[in-house]
This record gives C-alpha cells, sequence and structure tokens, in this order.
C-alpha cells in the first residue's frame, strides 16, 4: 500500500505522514496521459479500541499557464462527548499554493486528515477537515493548450470491536473542477474527476466511487470489503489536457472534505446529545459551504 494507519498509536505522526507522500509523489510517473488508479481494499489486523480515520492528500503541478490569484482554504470541526468511557477525535488541513503571475506555478498541495477514537460503553467522537485550492483566471490563448498533471490520494479506516454496541464511520472525498470563467456571471463546467469512499462498520453502506470528463482516463481495480475492522485506500496520478480554438479564461477548483465518527450505542440515548451532534454536522457544511463558494467563487455551478 502507498500509505499506512498505525493502529498501535492511531492518531498519525504528521512528520511519517508528509514522508509518506513524499515517496507517494516521487514514485508516480510524470508526464503520462494517462491517469492509472490503484485501489486497494482489506482487513486491518486486529487491534482493541473504536477507530475511524480518514485522510486525503493531493498535489498539482507541472502547469504550463499561470493564474492571476489563487485563494487556499481550511476549516476543522471536531465533537467528543463522553458519559462512559474516554473518545479523542482530530481534524487537521494544511493548503499551499505557490506561485507567481509571470511564470507558471510551482505547484499546489493540500492535505485533509481526521481520526477519531473511543473505548467505554457510552460515547461519541466526530472529525471533520476541508482543504483546496482555486486558481482564478488562467488566461488561454487561441490555438493554446492548457495542461497540469495531478497525483490524488484518499485513505480510509473504520474498526469495532462489539459490532451489536459500536460503530464507526470514515467518509472522504476528493473533487477537481475546471471551468470556463471568460464570463464571470457565466461559468461553464469543462472537465472533473471525482473521488469518493465510505466505510461503515458494522454495515453494508461501504462504498468507493470515482467519475471523471472525458479527457481524464484511468485503470482501475476493485475488491470487496467486509468485517469489523476494514480500510480502503486510493491512489490516482496523470494529467488534464485541453486545446482551446480561442482565447479562454479558466478557474481551476480542486477541495477534499473528510469525517471520521465513532460511538457507542447509549442506554438512554438524550435528545439534546443528538441535535447537538447533528448541529455540529450542519454548522461545518455550511462553513464549507461559505469558505470554498464565498464572493471569490460566487456562481460555481456545484
Amino acid at each position: 500500500m502507498f500509505l499506512q494507519i498505525y493502529y498501535e498509536s492511531f492518531i498519525v505522526n504528521k512528520l511519517v505522514f508528509a514522508q509518506r507522500f513524499l515517496l507517494l509523489i516521487t514514485s508516480l510517473i510524470t508526464g503520462s496521459a494517462s491517469a492509472p488508479f490503484i485501489i486497494c481494499i482489506g482487513a486491518l489486523p486486529s487491534q482493541a479500541a473504536t477507530l475511524a480515520a480518514s485522510d486525503a492528500m493531493v498535489e498539482l503541478n507541472n502547469f504550463n499557464h499561470s493564474p492571476t490569484s489563487v485563494d487556499a482554504l481550511t476549516d476543522t470541526n471536531t465533537f467528543t462527548f463522553a458519559s462512559n468511557g474516554s473518545v479523542t477525535a482530530e481534524a487537521d488541513a494544511n493548503a499551499l499554493a505557490q506561485f507567481d503571475p509571470n511564470n507558471p506555478p510551482e505547484g499546489f498541495s493540500n492535505v485533509s486528515l481526521s481520526h477519531t477514537s473511543g473505548e467505554g460503553s457510552s460515547y461519541r467522537g466526530l472529525a471533520e477537515s476541508l482543504a483546496g485550492v482555486i486558481g482564478y483566471n488562467f488566461i488561454i490563448g487561441s490555438g493554446e493548450t492548457f495542461s497540469f498533471d495531478f497525483q490524488d490520494s484518499l485513505d480510509l479506516a473504520s474498526s469495532v470491536d462489539n459490532p451489536k454496541l459500536e460503530s464507526a464511520s470514515a467518509d472522504g472525498n476528493i473533487a477537481l473542477k475546471l471551468y470556463d470563467s471568460t464570463d464571470p456571471n457565466n461559468l461553464l463546467p469543462l472537465d472533473y474527476l471525482t473521488i469518493s469512499g465510505n466505510l461503515a462498520t458494522p454495515g453494508n453502506g461501504n462504498s468507493l466511487n470515482i467519475d471523471r470528463s472525458a479527457n481524464i482516463s484511468f485503470n482501475s481495480s476493485e475488491t470487496s470489503i467486509g468485517g469489523t475492522k476494514q480500510s480502503a485506500e486510493v491512489s490516482v496520478q496523470g494529467s488534464l489536457s485541453r486545446n482551446f480554438d480561442r482565447e479562454t479564461h479558466l478557474t481551476l477548483e480542486e477541495f477534499k472534505t473528510n469525517q471520521a465518527s465513532v460511538s457507542a450505542s447509549v442506554p438512554e440515548p438524550s435528545q439534546d446529545l443528538a441535535l447537538l451532534f447533528g448541529f455540529g454536522l450542519v454548522c461545518f457544511g455550511e462553513t464549507v459551504r461559505r469558505k470554498a463558494f464565498g464572493s471569490r467563487s460566487k456562481g460555481l455551478p456545484f
């Protein structure tokens, strides 16, 4: 596997995570017109505690045009409650965009991590994270080509000891979208790549999905998922290239969201607790919408 989630300590050491990301990037074949797709799903080694993790990383590089401006977006949210036991939640997000308006950008990169774990008979934990980059106003001349390379990775894990009393879930989404923004009041979708995954333990709601436009291609393989200790890993590499027969202004958006949650059943569930837990999800969703689709990107057709 390209990435490993170490359940001995569960909270991933950020330096090790960064080193593994660099190893992933340097091992990829650059300049390829296709996008190999690798997916691995399987059971985790036996380990105590209820755990969930959702990690995503994206690297965009080798641009042949530069935007006039860039926004980097991050946000995190955590919630914990325990009446009989213990629970931890950690969320982290980092986004980096290095560019010079007079030269193609060095690249965009960002990481989004959500981890939570619990132990006991009554607890709930939630971790959510968002990271993304928006590049505005790539100006492509008539007869020119716009292109760049990308590497995406989504890593999910969920584990419970007692499926009758405990639950764990991990969700992750990565989206890459290119728009014709020549008319800022009428943005036109051109190309896209989306990766989404969900693990639910116990349950049958596991899924991994890839969707893309015609200008992006990849090879894929999938296996079934099941059990009380699960992991899923997706790695995609490739490039996007598009020709234009007239001067066109482009907006490029890349963002990812990750969520991890664990819980143990409460003998007498509290309605107030359920409302509070749901309120955290709603507030985080609204924050994502404001940050990613605010005044700078108003009107993007999501």
